[in-house]
């Protein structure tokens, strides 16, 4: 008789046990993936097959979602423009966006009028662009600009050359990956996103189209990275880096984001 009103109590706990194994099996899903996606109008984060690095076509132009890649944490060789090589550390996994953000995912992510503008979005000053963002509706994961370390670590192709291809600057090796100044002094001008193939590490317009916009790894500050579409192929390399103002906005400065748990 005893056992009696025990019943109720074992199928409340049996029920919140299967309740948190699933939560719990969710998170280490998408803790795990190699890529996540999120949608901009629910702020859901969803886990992706690895085999969606090979159909970024689908994802670039996508006004209603942003696609993210996993960086483990490690570090992370790099050579500057006289081939010194230096170590950059990431001390933490996380995701950052395959394609620079576009005009039309900006202005589902600060609520402005809808676009189909498939071009970076640029302009932005740095508080803006945190503005947007504290608004978003995020609650398990942080969505965020990258800090010097992430940027590095999605540019460096861990190969500890000037650039993701490799060392060589040459129109040859720039005119695949990146949107930048030639040798003859054309350029394209800015494009639309994954306009050229990515990097091995499967990431789209480091080098090259809009500056990008990252936080100083020790806190305070920014900095931009990459190069632009005017910019001569060696200040597109993976090591050049530009302190600005946090109150600076410049048509030439784009911005991809991280996701972190």
């Amino acid at each position: 008789m005893r056992l009696l009103p025990l019943l109720p109590l074992v199928a409340l706990l049996t029920g919140c046990t299967g309740s948190g194994s699933g939560e719990l099996a969710n998170a280490a899903a998408l803790e795990t993936s190699e890529y996540l996606a999120l949608d901009l109008a629910t702020g859901a984060v969803t886990a992706l097959p690895a085999s969606t690095g090979g159909a970024l076509d689908a994802w670039r132009l996508r006004a209603d979602r942003l696609l993210f890649r996993r960086v483990p944490a490690g570090t992370y060789a790099l050579a500057d423009e006289a081939l010194v090589i230096d170590l950059d550390v990431l001390s933490r996994t996380c995701w950052v966006g395959v394609f620079e953000v576009t005009g039309a995912q900006w202005a589902r992510l600060a609520g402005l009028p809808p676009t189909t503008d498939a071009l970076p979005v640029t302009g932005l000053a740095p508080a803006e662009i945190d503005a947007g963002l504290a608004a978003f509706p995020l609650t398990t994961w942080r969505l965020h600009l990258p800090d010097d370390h992430m940027w590095v670590a999605a540019a460096s192709d861990g190969n500890g050359k000037r650039f993701a291809w490799g060392d060589g600057a040459a129109d040859l090796q720039t005119a695949t990956y990146a949107v930048c100044l030639r040798s003859d002094n054309t350029t394209p001008g800015l494009q639309a996103v994954g306009s050229l193939p990515a990097t091995g590490r499967g990431f789209c317009d480091l080098h090259g189209n809009a500056w990008e916009l990252v936080e100083d790894g020790s806190g305070g500050g920014f900095a931009v990275r990459g190069g632009a579409w005017d910019s001569p192929a060696l200040n597109c390399r993976t090591a050049n880096r530009i302190a600005i103002d946090a109150d600076l906005a410049h048509p030439l400065i784009g911005f991809r984001l991280v996701l972190t748990p």
